[in-house]
């Protein structure tokens, strides 16, 4: 049964093989397969008022976490795949992917990066990584590890190509907060007052040196 499922998976790249022409590099664009996944949790790195935890992203349509899909030829030009953007999320931490995705400007057979990034869009207001890092607010986002791998697909001189999955090279990862304020000024002094408070406390033998 999978290997007719691959060859009807093929099917479109064979016919375009004959023409000796090229086509978008593809990958599957999942991060579950069968009994195999790599989840994705809402807190994995502990922010000032906020402790860490291990709570994947909820399951849910059009949900509060979009996720898309970087590529580039090396990690320093890494950019947004054209139609990677996903806020449906088919089970804890697993977001309803392609598993046929074709990366626009790729050719098959070519060797990319890639990486994927989420994001709190709050409500779907927030709708790039870069509005996400300069919100204004307290906003939950994280990225995966880069990692390489070959685009399935027909290369230029008409080799074909098997699409891959990304698990084989995707690592579990988790969001932290960014955009968190510092205290205010207003709340400095509270801080000082108290401060001097335990230290006077404590130079009476009150606590600390018991």
């Amino acid at each position: 049964m999978r290997s007719v499922l691959s060859l009807f998976t093929l099917l479109p790249l064979i016919g375009t093989t004959a023409w000796g022409q090229a086509t978008p590099g593809r990958v599957a664009y999942v991060n579950q397969s069968g009994l195999d996944k790599v989840p994705i949790y809402t807190i994995v790195a502990a922010s000032p008022g906020h402790p860490a935890s291990s709570i994947p992203i909820p399951k849910g349509t059009a949900g509060p976490y979009t996720v898309e899909l970087w590529y580039g030829t090396d990690v320093n030009s890494l950019a947004p795949a054209s139609g990677s953007q996903i806020r449906d999320w088919a089970g804890p931490g697993v977001f309803k992917g392609n598993a046929n995705f074709d990366i626009v400007g790729t050719k098959g057979g070519e060797k990319v990066w890639l990486e994927l990034r989420v994001w709190e869009n709050l409500g779907g207001t927030i709708t790039s990584w870069a509005a996400a890092e300069h919100a204004g607010v307290p906003i939950r986002l994280g990225e995966s590890a880069a990692f390489s791998l070959t685009l399935g697909g027909v290369d230029d001189a008409a080799k074909l190509y098997q699409p891959v999955t990304m698990l084989s090279e995707l690592k579990t990862f988790g969001l932290h907060y960014v955009n968190v304020p510092e205290p205010t000024l207003w709340s400095l002094p509270l801080l000082a007052l108290i401060t001097a408070k335990a230290w006077r406390r404590n130079a009476k033998g009150t606590f600390l040196n018991r």
